[in-house]
C-alpha cells in the first residue's frame, strides 16, 4: 500500500513522522479541502479526536481514509488472487 501512496503523491513519510497530526497538516497530507475532510468525517472514513477545541487525527485514522478512498480495503492480495484461480 506505501508503494501505491507514494505513486500517487502522498507523502508516506510525513504521515508516519509524527502519531497525531493537527487538522492543517492532516489538509496537506490528504491533499483536500476542508468541506472535503469534514465530508470524509460524516462518512466515517477519518476518525477525530479533540482536545482544548483542537481537532487532531493519528497516522492510523489517515491510512484508514486513504484505503476507504482508493478501495485498498476490499480485498487482500491473497483473496485477489483466489478470485481468478
Amino acid at each position: 500500500m506505501i508503494e501505491t501512496l507514494n505513486s500517487i503523491g502522498i507523502d508516506t513519510k510525513k504521515i508516519d513522522s509524527k502519531p497525531i497530526h493537527n487538522r492543517k497538516e492532516t489538509l496537506e497530507l490528504l491533499k483536500c479541502s476542508n468541506p472535503t475532510l469534514t465530508k470524509y468525517k460524516r462518512r466515517g472514513w477519518l476518525k477525530h479526536s479533540k482536545f482544548k477545541n483542537q481537532t487532531y487525527y493519528t497516522a492510523d485514522t489517515i491510512y484508514k481514509c486513504l484505503e476507504h478512498q482508493l478501495n485498498i480495503h476490499q480485498y487482500s492480495s491473497n483473496e485477489w488472487d483466489a478470485l481468478w484461480d
